[in-house]
Formats: C-alpha cells, structure tokens, sequence
C-alpha cells in the first residue's frame, strides 16, 4: 500500500519490500518445491535455524554456545521433527560459517520425512514453507514474516531472549 508521508505519496522499495512479500509466490513456491524434491500438496514446516556459530567467542549475552546450539538443532532433528505427520525441511541460516563444516545430513540420523536444505537462498526457500518455525530475532525474522505463511517461534529467555514482553 501507499503511506501517507508529509503530502506526498511513499512506496515501500528495494530490501524492505522484497523482505515483506514474496513476488510471484507461486511460481517461487513451485519452483522452491521442485529444487527440495517437495510435492506441490505436501504439508511443508521449513525450520530456519539462526543461531549462529562463532568459534565459541559467544558475541553477546543471551548468545548460544557451539554445544548449545549443536544439541538443540540434533534434538529438534532426531527427536522432535520426525514425530510429526508433515515433511520438515531444515535450513541453517546463514547457510556456511566455517570454511570445513560436515552438514547436518551427515552427522544425523535423519527420517524419511526431514531434510536438511543445503546452499539453497532462504529468501526462495521460504516460499515453499506452509509453517515456519525459528528462534532467534534476527534480521532473518523479516525474511520469515514475508513469506506469508504461520511462524511458530520457539521462545527462550536463556537463548536470544526477545528484549521485552512487549515483543514477546
């Protein structure tokens, strides 16, 4: 829509629109489903992991440890996603943090119906998502919030915690 700024008119442009909607949805939502071997009526949940790693220099109070992190990620992986009726995608963002890094496709036992999304650019992903589900408010909420779709935000107030209840 068009704001009211002043008199004159103003238009969203550039990363905060893109950001806000997805254009073309479903073509990119047909084309996201090919690229992850998705079926167009399947029940796609897309986790989007935003914790980051960084060589256990924990950059901020609230930030997750490589262990913490690492153990969260295994459990939702192995133990909480497989229970579910519904194909679970798994994306890291930011995709790669360290030059050598196994992906998680390999150092998890995975079920049929979880996968681990690879190179692949959250912004285009996420239009294959029907839920998504994140912890972290971090720039990639935003990408979240476009999409369109449900997020079930998996608060903590030991990890990342929101900075108010008013947020929360």
């Amino acid at each position: 829509g068009v704001a009211e700024r002043g008199g004159a008119p103003a238009r969203p442009i550039g990363l905060p629109d893109q950001t806000r909607r997805l254009l073309r949805a479903p073509w990119q939502r047909r084309l996201a489903r090919r690229r992850l071997g998705l079926g167009a009526r399947e029940t796609v949940i897309m986790h989007v992991s935003t914790l980051t790693y960084s060589g256990n220099l924990r950059p901020g109070l609230g930030m997750a440890s490589e262990s913490t992190t690492f153990d969260l990620d295994r459990t939702l992986i192995e133990e909480v996603y497989p229970a579910l009726p519904h194909r679970v995608v798994f994306k890291q963002y930011p995709t790669q943090r360290f030059p050598h890094e196994p992906g998680y496709d390999h150092l998890f036992d995975l079920a049929d119906n979880v996968s681990i999304a690879k190179d692949e650019d959250f912004r285009y992903l996420r239009a294959a998502a029907d839920v998504l589900v994140t912890l972290s408010p971090t720039s990639t909420l935003g990408w979240c919030v476009g999409a369109g779709a449900p997020i079930v935000w998996l608060a903590s107030e030991q990890v990342n915690p929101l900075a108010d209840d008013d947020l929360a």
